[in-house]
């Protein structure tokens, strides 16, 4: 997690964001990703409590650079201050760290201090209505990644390693990109995106897509490719604890841990911290409106090992252009 300035991030309604993505192409449907740079990335965790969730358009096929657009899962996904984890297995017999008895201001700092050190950790979110797809990723520092992102109820897996990212949708993930036209498209503009859709998936088959080229141009991209300073951002201040009226409450167990309650003053944020080892997040509860998810943290520091596909597990560009007409 670098130190950065912070950075506003203003909302775009969908409306405009579709008209930017028309304007791109001659024929008024979106030939890629949105124009996005990993500096205008909103990071899950924000200095100030609750960042609102931003609504997440359906990926759409990409004609000439093709590929899935993958899904932006970040986007603006709500959470709070800082989230990660120690190895579960050294953690459970670990000594108590007694950060419930240290002030606000304190238990901001130490949190803060042992999130920095993190070098690998798994995030699984659940979202608690369709506006974040659910997604269940292994991180490090060094921007490899690997797990799986979900949409209606489908999957498909992720893989970022040695700088390459790769997406591999299964048959029900692109069934469900098929089925009904995305927001703002016409019945034949629909028929049509399913029409490509149904052509890449027989050329793909069950063959990773390689989006090294787009990855930095999704938020999905982004978290993958920069790891942790991804998923954490750089914009986390401890003081904010005391500021915004962090309270201790009750201790309770996450995945057999233990672990003492923390709620921001606006009731619309909860941690829950480990009591004992290195006092890391285990889980974040968000809520904003009619929105909200739950984030939970494991295998702090497992290596993640992890390696490119072989040649042939690859979909090539030159095939999927095919399969498009382009």
């Amino acid at each position: 997690m670098a130190d950065e300035p912070d950075q506003e991030r203003d909302e775009q309604p969908a409306d405009e964001v579709a008209a930017e993505q028309s304007k791109d192409t001659p024929d008024g449907s979106p030939d890629g990703t949105p124009d996005r740079t990993p500096a205008e990335e909103p990071t899950l965790l924000v200095k100030r409590g609750v960042e609102k969730p931003r609504r997440f358009s359906r990926p759409a096929v990409v004609g000439g650079g093709v590929a899935l657009a993958l899904v932006a899962v970040v986007g603006g996904l709500a959470v709070l201050s800082e989230s990660r984890q120690d190895d579960d297995a050294s953690a459970a017999g670990a000594e108590r760290n007694d950060i419930e008895d240290d002030p606000i201001g304190e238990i901001g700092e130490r949190i803060d201090a042992a999130m920095r050190d993190l070098t690998s950790v798994r995030v699984v979110l659940q979202p608690t209505d369709a506006q974040l797809p659910p997604f269940d990723l292994r991180l490090d520092v060094e921007g490899d990644c690997s797990g799986s992102v979900g949409t209606d109820g489908a999957f498909g897996e992720v893989l970022a390693v040695d700088d390459q990212f790769f997406f591999r949708p299964g048959p029900e993930y692109w069934a469900a990109y098929a089925g009904a036209p995305a927001e703002g498209e016409g019945q034949g503009e629909g028929e049509g995106q399913a029409a490509q859709i149904a052509a890449l998936q027989e050329a793909v088959g069950d063959r990773w897509i390689d989006g090294t080229e787009s990855a930095d141009a999704t938020s999905l991209g982004v978290l993958c490719r920069q790891g942790l300073e991804a998923l954490l951002g750089d914009t986390y201040d401890a003081d904010a604890f005391e500021e915004d009226g962090w309270l201790v409450s009750d201790e309770v167990e996450v995945d057999g841990r233990p672990a003492v309650t923390l709620t921001n003053g606006a009731g619309n944020a909860t941690l829950r911290v480990a009591t004992t080892g290195e006092p890391y997040i285990l889980e974040a509860e968000v809520a904003q409106g009619s929105s909200g998810a739950t984030y939970t943290f494991s295998e702090q520091n497992e290596p993640l090992d992890l390696s490119a596909p072989a040649a042939d597990e690859i979909a090539t560009n030159e095939e999927l252009q095919a399969a498009v007409g382009g």
